[in-house]
Parts: structure tokens; sequence; C-alpha cells
């Protein structure tokens, strides 16, 4: 696609205390090949500020445990949420359904272990076309990757890692730097940044 267009930025609706367990025993790959519908299409040449620039650099965050933060499918937003227990969660979100917009995101994320290992991972409302799987790693150990065109619904992955263990995040939207759109709960505040790779850390096992 070669439209491009401005993007509201994520406001959750709502916070909701879970408890959280363990998720699917199996690895898990959905579908063989990846997506190559676009986002912002050609709009990395344009001067008009629609692509989040990331800084180079990791950033460090504190992920609160046992929270859930709910998207709206109306923005452009993608959440990580630690249930304990090794228990993990990553959704995304989009405006297609906006007027001003209409287009897809086609989201490319890959989460790897910092420590620990990453045992197992399974799809959440993934569709044909959607890839879930292993990959190299960020941090130097195997990973999880998703790579999904997301609309009207909300993409989701579940995984379980270590108990308490250090996940690095990585997330391009149509090929560009999007961890400005990448939110989780710290201290109870919806936080992000704007660092090429987020590692974090659930504040307890």
């Amino acid at each position: 696609m070669s439209s491009a267009r401005r993007i509201g930025r994520f406001v959750p609706i709502g916070l909701t205390l879970v408890f959280g367990g363990c998720y699917a025993d199996d690895h898990y790959g959905y579908c063989s090949y990846h997506c190559d519908d676009g986002y912002y299409g050609d709009s990395g040449n344009n001067p008009d500020g629609s692509i989040p620039a990331c800084l180079s650099g990791v950033a460090g965050g504190t992920i609160d445990t046992g929270s859930y933060l709910e998207l709206d499918p109306g923005y452009v937003a993608v959440s990580g949420e630690y249930f304990g227990d090794g228990a993990w969660r990553f959704a995304l979100a989009c405006d297609t359904v906006q007027p001003s917009s209409g287009l897809p995101c086609n989201y490319d994320m890959t989460v790897s272990p910092v420590n620990g290992t990453i045992e197992s991972f399974a799809p959440e409302g993934l569709e044909n076309g959607d890839f879930l799987g292993r990959a190299p790693g960020t941090a130097g150990s195997d990973a999880v990757n998703l790579n999904a065109v997301t609309d009207y619904d909300i993409d989701a992955f579940t995984l379980t890692a270590t108990p308490g263990s250090t996940l690095e995040v990585s997330l391009t939207l149509d090929g560009q730097c999007a961890l400005s759109f990448f939110f989780w709960l710290e201290n109870g505040v919806v936080v992000s940044d704007s660092q090429t790779l987020v590692d974090l850390t659930p504040s307890a096992p």
C-alpha cells in the first residue's frame, strides 16, 4: 500500500486485575508464511512525522504482575501483560475502523528471553496468513515471533517463560520501528518507551 496518515495514540479503555496461570504446553506454528500487507506503505520517506522514531538502545521496564491491560481496536497499540508464574500475553490492535484510516496494521513482533527460557507459546485470535513461531532472539536466545495483519479485531499470543525472567521486545509496523506504540503497566500506570528494544522484568515471579 502507498497510503499514509497520522495515527492516534493508544487510550486504555479498562484495567482489570486477573490471576495468571500457565498456557498451552506445545509449541505452535500458526500458518506457514509471513504477511505482506502494508500499513505505512512508503510513508517512511515522508517528512510528516507519521512514523514513530525509535532511539537506538535498550530500555528497561518493570511490568506489573497479575494485571490486565485492555486494548481498544480503534487505536494503533500493542500491549504486554504478565499474569505471574511465567505466563505472558501480547496483544495487537489497529485503527482500521477509523474513517480516516481504513488500512490494516502489519506488525512484526519478536519476544526474546534475556534470561531463562520460553517454554511454550500459543495463538489467540490469529487468522490464516498470520505467522507465529520460533525465531532467532534479539537477546541471543530462541525467541517467539509474530507477524500478523491486524485490522478490526485483536490479534494476540500467549507464552510461558521461566517465572520472573526478563523478556526483550522488538516491534515494527510495516517495517518501521513501532515501540512507541507498545504499552505495559508499571506501578499501575500505562507506560511506553521509544528505544529500539525494551526489556521487561516482572515485579514478582
